[in-house]
C-alpha cells in the first residue's frame, strides 16, 4: 500500500479528532503507511498518535489572510509527503484538501448529520469541487446517508471507541451530579443542560470549551447554579464518578460518541429525544424531550440512579458494531483500493 495521510482539525478537542487519532494508531500498528496531519494548533488528546505527525500550521480563528497563507503551507507539506490518499475529516480539512493535486485521491469522512451548517454555500462549493474530482465519502453511521445531496458516499465505517481505556474516578461522588461533555456550541445546546440543572437543583459539571462559554458562565451565575466548568480535558472520564448522570442535550448528532462511551462504562444517562439518538433504541426512561420531562425523571430516580442505566443486553447490541478488528479491516480494504497499483 502507498502512503495515506489523515487530516484532522486539531490534535484533540472533540470526538472526531479522538477517533481519527485512534484509527491512525491502529493502522500504524498494522503496518499501514499512515501519517496524521492536524491543521490547527490545539490541546493534546488523551489518545496520543504513535504514527508520524505533521506539525500543525494554524491557530484557531485566524483571520482570512493567515488562513490563506496556512492553506499554501498545508499544500506544500502534503505535496512534499507525496501521499496517494488523503482522508479528510470535517470542514476545514475538506476545504484545504479539495485543492490538492488531482493525482492525490480524496476520501472525506462524514461525522455529523448537519455538515457545513453555518456555511452552506461554501460547503456546497467545496463538495461540488470534490465531486468533480471524484472524491468519495465514508459515513460514520448509516443514518447520515441522506443528510446532504452534494456528496457521494462510498461506505459506512463506524468510529473506533476507546471504551474502558480511560477509567472513571474512583468510588462515588457524595451525591449524583449532572455531567455535560462536549463543545459549548449551538448543536450541543448546553443552555438546555443549564435549564435542567436549574429546575432539578442538582450539582453539575460542564466538561468542554467553545464559543458559548461566556454566555453559559453568566447564566450560571445569574441562576446561582451549583455548576463547575472544567474546560477541555484530555480525559473527561477521570472527572466522573459511577453515580454521576451523563446528560446529552444535542440538537443533532453524528455518531453519538459521548453516548457510546458513557454506556460502555455503565453510567446513568439522560438523552435528548432526537432522531440521531433515537436510532440507538434505548429504553424510554433514558429519553427526554423537554427540560421539564428530564427534571421529572431526575426527581423519580432511586439513590443509585439505576433506572437511568442502560440494560446490559442493549449495551451489547449497540456496541457489537464497534469491533476493532472489523473496523480495521474495512479501513484497510478501502485504503488498499486507492493506494495499491
Amino acid at each position: 500500500m502507498g502512503k495515506t495521510i489523515i487530516v484532522t482539525n486539531s490534535p484533540g478537542g472533540g470526538g472526531a479528532e479522538r477517533t481519527m487519532n485512534s484509527l491512525a494508531n491502529l493502522l500504524h500498528h498494522n503496518l499501514v503507511n499512515v501519517s496524521l496531519f492536524p491543521i490547527n494548533i490545539g490541546e493534546i488528546d488523551a489518545v496520543v498518535p504513535v504514527c508520524e505527525v505533521i506539525s500543525p500550521i494554524r491557530h484557531w480563528k485566524d483571520g482570512l489572510i493567515p488562513t490563506i497563507n496556512s492553506f499554501f503551507v498545508f499544500r506544500t507539506k502534503i505535496v512534499k509527503a507525496s501521499p496517494q490518499l488523503v482522508i479528510a475529516n470535517c470542514e476545514l480539512p475538506e476545504l484545504y484538501s479539495v485543492f490538492l493535486p488531482l493525482r492525490i485521491k480524496l476520501v472525506f469522512v462524514e461525522h455529523t448529520s448537519s455538515p457545513w451548517r453555518n456555511r452552506l454555500l461554501i460547503g456546497f462549493l467545496v463538495r461540488s469541487l470534490a465531486r468533480l474530482r471524484n472524491a468519495d465519502w465514508v459515513l460514520v453511521s448509516d443514518h447520515l446517508e441522506s443528510k446532504r445531496v452534494f456528496r457521494k458516499p462510498i461506505s459506512v465505517i463506524p468510529n473506533l471507541i476507546s471504551f474502558n481505556e480511560h477509567r472513571l474516578a474512583e468510588g462515588n461522588s457524595p451525591s449524583s451530579r449532572l455531567v455535560f461533555i462536549g463543545r459549548l456550541s449551538y448543536e450541543k445546546d448546553p443552555h438546555l443542560f443549564l435549564e435542567i440543572a436549574r429546575l432539578s437543583g442538582y450539582s453539575a459539571i460542564i466538561i468542554g470549551s467553545g464559543v458559548l462559554i461566556d454566555e453559559l458562565a453568566a447564566q450560571s451565575e445569574k441562576d446561582n447554579l451549583s455548576l463547575r466548568f472544567t474546560g477541555h480535558l484530555k480525559n473527561p472520564w477521570a472527572e466522573i464518578h459511577r453515580n454521576d448522570i451523563i446528560v446529552i442535550t444535542s440538537r443533532f448528532e453524528g455518531d453519538g460518541l459521548v453516548l457510546l462511551e458513557a454506556i460502555s462504562r455503565n453510567l446513568p444517562i439522560l438523552v435528548r429525544d432526537i432522531p440521531d439518538l433515537r436510532r440507538f433504541g434505548l429504553p424510554e426512561s433514558n429519553y427526554f424531550q423537554t427540560s421539564d420531562e428530564a427534571t421529572k425523571k431526575l426527581f423519580e430516580l432511586t439513590e443509585a440512579s439505576d433506572s437511568l442505566k442502560v440494560p446490559p443486553s442493549t449495551i451489547a447490541r449497540i456496541l457489537s458494531t464497534r469491533n476493532e478488528q472489523t473496523i480495521l479491516g474495512l479501513w484497510v480494504e478501502l485504503i488498499k483500493r486507492f493506494t495499491t497499483p
